[in-house]
């Protein structure tokens, strides 16, 4: 049999820890020739009689010694500048907005509690504590929403900005919060007068300021909303698959594109979607795709966008050692640093609550409020469509297709955008009932636009729409709110009802009963799922929203447990599409076998649970190998034979494999480097290693229930198992002989003789700040790492990475919560980083220590705790 993919061995990226500023140093060019000898003067300038008796290469060595000083200059400036911009955690500073004293008193990692007499109070040191740990992240996220980015990182960032007003999350988030009651806007105005209070008092900014140049505009209640509109973007997954669809369909095919829908295996593939799309209508669109794509690929390095990796559970009493509910929760977010969650609590006669909390935002976000916890994780729900509109200019006016065959002036509006160290731009957006032309704006940014609206004439062509429920409006910050003000179960569920647009599994509870209630409205379809892009002139379109009492909710169930995993969290073919899209189910086996197994659960066995690395898809992997013995052993007995001693060695290591993935483990980093050799083997060759369409296929397949998992576990009668660069017709047996023979071959070229094999050596975690992408010289400074780790993307402690491409972890737990009931103190929560994000803070990267070793930092309600752990005071007076 011929070898699939000669790629499958390429050796996985590394992280490099830092440069090597010798070497990274530009040659100066002396002025001599091959042999030493002089070819003219360095510096023209100097007296011929002096040029005469001084040798040249005294001057050279003398330029090169100011160089380095005027370095080291710098750095010291850089150095002092940094220092000096971490602000003091105790004394008492005069501000101008409160009412009454202000405490914000932290304890040894610099976790904040803030405590006032009134509301409004505590939240201006809300942002005045926040403007203080995470000033840069609140901006960045404000300019990047507001399509602002160009201003600060030049015209490179044009199209991103281009992209994020024609989507508007800051049109829709200026019109929620304008129709806001006064009484909502309140926090939000006094936590934008507390940070401006910040900016006010503490001149020194994070060097992240003085790099690009960008002075801070005060803090409004617009800006709190972007953050959250932010998040509720980050949160939406479907329009890549939406895009990789028609890549693959004009490259293969609409069906077999189909296969790589990521679908369960127990549900149909979606042939009868994909045939609403053909290779023509996918190649008109190409174009678009391609600069949608570019875009995309930028924003999800921007915003983490859509990774949908979290675990959350709450067990009842009656399985409980104390006999009261316990809840934990950590959700998974792509490895930064800082993280993109923040730590407070908040203390007020009308708010109280800690937890997580978003920088720019008042309110704590999950956590607990003296009476309830909760805890999230993603639904999965499908919330954005792609519609094909067609579009045509006639007359000077701009018309779109309507169903019943009619054309409609499409609706039109104008942005400027500033460019730094560039021209200024204005790009016209423009919209149809379905959203805007997300296509249309970034093709007027190219010289030669590949498919321009003309201004005369008539010229009919396809460009994509984009429906997004933000675009109805929402409330969550309202949620949000009510949700920390809660003292009862029914206030809480209330308060869910208006999360509209962020889809979230909340978990929660009061101690004596637990229950669950998805967030975000469900998108009703004229026709169609949504799971691929939509013909809008054939009549698919959104009609309505689910209503909030059909929404999944579950209170108090037999069983004594409930959790949530990003898996299907409702019953095959339930008839509320909620999505069509889930992440694989092997976090919420693992969990709900282990809540099953006893009915003496501690807060001690929840926390030690965040840490199990245990693989439910190794297991199936290996329960696979050995249903399929005889096919598997047949098809390695049609290889080389130098392959075939691969295989079976490879076979007799998983044999004694215990499915857990420690780092420490040779079965771990052998079944790691299968599942990496085996999708490149499967689908590399129709879909072209280092392509565009590997890379989004790469993409799409870290979001979701991935087609490599699908195609291990099931479809054996895929047109993927076969190689079409052969003339054999390959099995899926033959695939998984050749991925054992090459999994062997793998680890041997990466880490030497078997005895040497461990997880470790090829899986790693690295802290990477965005700024070093730019100045990598600053990785010492901004990054941490690499630290060698242990799980995987099917762990409960999860350490993503991506299959096929290479080792890198990319996504493990952003947080992880516990409230247990049964303690006189129930919350406690730790980061995978530190409260701050200036890397000269102390407490930058403190709670790394306590990530890695699955330890909690308590978050105290009782006078007497609160009082021993929080030992900084800084009060803000009037």
């Amino acid at each position: 049999m011929a070898k699939k993919a000669a790629s499958a061995r390429k050796t996985a990226a590394r992280p490099k820890s830092r440069s090597n500023a010798k070497n990274d140093r530009p040659r100066m060019n002396t002025g001599r020739d091959s042999k030493g000898s002089a070819t003219g003067p360095i510096i023209r300038t100097l007296p011929t009689a002096i040029d005469s008796e001084r040798p040249r290469g005294s001057i050279v060595k003398k330029l090169l010694i100011a160089a380095v000083l005027i370095i080291l200059i710098g750095f010291g400036w850089l150095t002092c500048k940094a220092k000096r911009s971490v602000a003091a955690e105790t004394g008492a500073i005069k501000v101008e907005g409160i009412s009454g004293t202000v405490t914000i008193a932290r304890d040894a990692f610099g976790v904040p509690l803030i405590k006032a007499d009134s509301e409004a109070d505590a939240f201006f040191g809300a942002g005045y504590a926040a403007a203080n740990d995470r000033l840069w992240q609140m901006y960045s996220s404000k300019l990047a929403v507001t399509g602002r980015l160009a201003e600060i990182a030049g015209s490179k960032m044009l199209p991103v900005d281009v992209y994020m007003r024609t989507v508007g999350i800051k049109r829709n988030v200026d019109r929620a919060i304008n129709a806001m009651p006064a009484k909502y806007k309140a926090p939000l105005e006094a936590y934008a007068t507390g940070v401006n209070a910040y900016l006010k008092a503490n001149p020194n900014l994070p060097l992240e300021f003085t790099l690009t140049g960008y002075t801070p505009e005060p803090w409004t209640i617009h800006d709190c909303g972007y953050v959250f509109g932010a998040l509720s973007f980050g949160l939406a997954l479907n329009i890549n698959e939406e895009l990789f669809f028609l890549d693959a369909a004009q490259k293969l095919g609409a069906e077999k594109a189909a296969w790589l829908v990521p679908v369960y295996q127990d549900e149909p593939i979606p042939f009868a979607e994909a045939q609403k799309l053909d290779n023509k209508l996918a190649a008109d669109l190409a174009p678009h795709r391609i600069q949608l794509a570019e875009v995309l690929t930028d924003l999800n390095k921007i915003f983490r966008t859509g990774m949908p990796a979290s675990n959350n559970w709450v067990i009842s009493g009656s399985k409980t050692k104390g006999g009261k509910a316990i809840l934990a929760n950590d959700t998974h977010l792509p490895l930064t640093i800082p993280a993109l969650w923040g730590m407070m609590s908040i203390e007020s006669p009308g708010y109280t609550a800690a937890g997580v909390t978003i920088a720019g935002q008042p309110y704590v976000q999950l956590g607990y409020n003296g009476s309830i916890g909760w805890g999230a994780t993603m639904v999965e729900a499908d919330c954005q469509d792609l519609f094909i509109e067609t579009v045509k200019s006639e007359n000077g006016q701009t018309l779109y297709l309507k169903s019943d065959n009619t054309w409609a002036p499409v609706r039109e509006t104008t942005e400027h955008f500033k460019v730094r160290f560039g021209k200024d731009r204005d790009v016209k957006l423009r919209f149809t009932r379905n959203g805007p032309l997300v296509s249309d704006a970034i093709n007027q940014l190219k010289t030669e636009p590949a498919m321009p609206l003309a201004p005369t004439g008539i010229k009919t062509e396809k460009h994509l729409a984009m429906r997004w429920s933000l675009q109805d409006g929402d409330t969550a910050g309202i949620g949000i709110y009510e949700m920390g003000r809660a003292q009862t179960m029914q206030d809480f569920r209330k308060a869910t009802a208006k999360i509209q647009s962020i889809y979230l599994n909340l978990v929660y509870s009061d101690g004596e009963n637990i229950a669950w209630q998805t967030t975000g409205r469900i998108p009703v379809r004229t026709k169609g799922t949504g799971q691929l892009p939509s013909i809008a002139a054939e009549g698919y379109r959104w009609k309505s929203f689910l209503p909030f009492e059909q929404q999944p909710h579950r209170e108090n169930p037999e069983k004594g447990f409930l959790v949530t995993a990003n898996d299907r969290t409702v019953a095959k073919g339930d008839a509320r599409k909620i999505s069509s899209v889930w992440y694989s189910p092997e976090r919420a086996e693992r969990i709900d076998s282990l809540l099953a197994a006893k009915s003496d659960w501690t807060g001690s066995d929840t926390q030690k649970m965040h840490m199990d690395v245990y693989s439910r898809m190794a297991e199936k992997t290996l329960l696979l190998l050995k249903a399929e013995e005889a096919s598997v052993n047949a098809a390695i007995g049609r290889l080389s034979e130098k392959k075939q001693k691969r295989a079976r060695s490879a076979l007799d290591i998983l044999a004694k494999f215990d499915n857990v993935m420690h780092k420490d483990s040779q079965g771990a980093a052998l079944i790691g480097a299968f599942y990496h050799v085996f999708t490149r083997n499967v689908f590399g060759d129709e879909l072209e290693i280092g392509s565009g369409l590997w890379k989004g296929f790469i993409d799409i397949n870290l979001r979701s229930y991935s087609a490599p998992q699908d195609h291990i576990l099931g479809r054996e009668e895929s047109p993927y198992f076969d190689n079409v660069k052969t003339p054999e017709k390959e099995t899926k047996a033959d695939m998984l002989a050749l991925a054992l023979a090459d999994a062997y071959e793998f680890c041997g070229d990466e880490m030497g003789a078997p005895e040497k094999w461990r997880w470790e050596k090829l899986h790693k975690i690295y802290w990477k700040s965005d700024v070093t992408k730019d100045l990598p010289l600053g990785s010492w400074y901004w990054n941490h790492g690499p630290v060698a780790y242990q799980g995987d993307s099917h762990t409960i402690n999860v350490a993503h990475y991506a299959w096929g491409e290479n080792f890198d972890t990319f996504v493990i737990p952003a947080m992880r919560l516990v409230v247990d009931f049964n303690e006189k103190e129930p919350a406690s929560l730790i980061l995978h980083t530190g409260v701050s994000g200036n890397a000269s803070s102390p407490h930058y990267r403190d709670q790394i220590k306590l990530f890695l070793s699955g330890s909690q930092n308590a978050l105290p309600f009782g006078p007497q705790a609160k009082q021993q752990q929080y030992t900084s005071v800084l009060k803000l007076e009037k």
